[in-house]
């Protein structure tokens, strides 16, 4: 069996399942390190607010299950700030919606 997946669907898969791999880690860390995921719509949020490290503060799959908006924008960029995190990013697709995205991502940033 060959079974095809559309651009779509494939990155789909490969960033939902490396947020649901972090869910895990994050879920199994000692509670020291205080790493938290949050969700807005289907974007996963991964806080390390004791870990200064872009790797483990970034938002996944933002504009991929349902185009973002401008406010989800300024709410993933409000977590971080309430958080206290300076150090954080947007792992940001080619395949998220709208065009627009990029550009409001600046504007907050």
């Amino acid at each position: 069996m060959n079974a095809q997946l559309s651009s779509d669907e494939l990155t789909q898969l490969v960033e939902f399942g490396e947020a649901e791999a972090y869910r895990d880690l994050y879920r199994k860390a000692p509670a020291a390190l205080n790493l938290r995921v949050e969700q807005i719509g289907s974007t996963v949020l991964l806080l390390a607010p004791n870990v200064d490290i872009l790797l483990l503060n970034r938002a996944i799959g933002l504009g991929l299950r349902e185009p973002a908006t401008e406010a989800m924008v300024a709410d993933v960029i409000a977590r971080y700030q309430a958080a206290g995190i300076r150090n954080f990013g947007v792992q940001l697709s080619p395949q998220a919606n709208p065009t627009q995205l990029p550009n409001w991502l600046e504007k907050h940033s």
